[in-house]
Parts: structure tokens; sequence; C-alpha cells
């Protein structure tokens, strides 16, 4: 994959393709949109645009305190 051979621009325009896709297909709340915008949270990182990154962590973050039980042992890693 893109993100495997660190080509982070071509990645995230796939994670992005897939966001748009899976934003059609599931609830705003759906933990399927946690990954995709951790995807390219990520990506953004990687490329250096940390304000880009954090508009999607946010998301995750956001997403995540509604979807995910407190208990759940994932929402912690989105602090």
């Amino acid at each position: 994959t893109y993100e495997n051979m660190k080509n982070d621009s071509k990645a995230l325009l796939h994670f992005e393709k897939a966001l748009e896709i899976n934003i059609k297909c599931f609830p705003h709340s759906h933990p399927q949109l946690v990954h995709s915008h951790r995807k390219i949270g990520s990506a953004y990182e990687n490329m250096g645009n940390r304000s880009e990154a954090l508009i999607h962590f946010r998301e995750v973050l956001q997403i995540s305190e509604k979807c995910l039980p407190l208990e759940n042992y994932q929402l912690p890693f989105s602090y």
C-alpha cells in the first residue's frame, strides 16, 4: 500500500476517498469513521501538516466519545 511505501500524499487521496464512501454508508457516530479520520490525520501528520492532522484527530475523539463506551480500551488512545 502507499502507506507502507511511505507515500503519504497518495495514501491520503485513498483515505479521503474511503472517508467519502464511509460518510455515505454509515451514520456520523459510526466507529468506521474513526478509523478513516485516524488514517487521514496520521497521513497529514507524517507530511508535516499538523493543523490539518489536528482537525481529523479531533473528529476521532469526538466520534469515539459518542460511539464507544467509556471502558473501551481504544478511547484513551484518542486523547
